[in-house]
């Protein structure tokens, strides 16, 4: 009988704890870290969150008054037609699983909990566009306007996300599952405790954009992501 009343006890106690911390969590991921931010005085360049549920990218201009991506990155090495592309979007995850697992209907739940729990590194993916991407399906794409400042800051903090030779050149991995794009060598460690959408809302937090306190959730870094200068009429 006591034996019985302890197993119950610890039961509750495992219970309660799950849905405390799930609670909590639910609350962070649709709470913005800051309430009110201060605003730039103008808007410069305009990037985007593109995401589904699960997932969220960063996407970039290729070039801009202050930056050309292709001084670090040799765009025909990205994907094919490289010359074309107008748009880089970048995505940063553990290297085993994002990169055998090219759609969501090749995932496996090994394969996930190996990610979260035992990574075997970080790789980013490249992918080119001839145009920003549009919203289809339970994907999504928000447009996010910055200054030059924090721009040339989101630019820094995705190069130094690079693992790099000794000429400070990214280590392309190979093609991925399209021809558009590609995985590099990636700096970083994924964990549970930060994931690829948890990447993308450090690099919007750099670039002075508000983000949610909790960034696991995809949809609400997508949801919470907002500009941090003004938009001219």
């Amino acid at each position: 009988m006591k034996s019985d009343s302890t197993l119950q006890l610890v039961f509750r106690f495992f219970v309660v704890s799950v849905l405390a911390i799930a609670t909590v969590l639910t609350l962070a991921a649709v709470i913005p870290r800051q309430w009110r931010h201060s605003i730039q005085p103008s808007c410069d360049v305009r990037v985007y969150v593109g995401g589904d549920r699960i997932h969220t990218n960063l996407i970039l201009p290729v070039r801009t008054p202050g930056f050309d991506w292709q001084q670090f990155l040799t765009l025909t090495e990205v994907g094919a037609d490289g010359k074309r592309f107008r748009y880089l979007s970048f995505g940063w995850g553990d290297r085993t699983f994002y990169m055998a697992t090219p759609t969501w209907a090749d995932f496996r739940l090994s394969a996930g909990l190996d990610a979260l729990f035992r990574s075997s590194g970080s790789v980013l993916h490249v992918q080119g566009y001839r145009a920003v991407p549009k919203s289809s399906g339970a994907y999504r794409v928000k447009p996010i306007d910055l200054s030059q400042t924090d721009y040339l800051h989101l630019v820094q903090f995705i190069r130094s996300s690079f693992s790099q030779n000794f000429e400070g050149l990214p280590l392309r991995i190979q093609e991925s599952n399209n021809p558009w794009g590609s995985f590099y060598a990636a700096e970083g460690h994924y964990s549970i405790l930060h994931t690829c959408n948890d990447w993308i809302a450090d690099g919007l937090r750099i670039a002075r954009v508000n983000t949610p306190l909790w960034s696991g959730l995809a949809p609400s870094v997508y949801r919470l992501a907002e500009s941090s200068c003004s938009v001219p009429n």
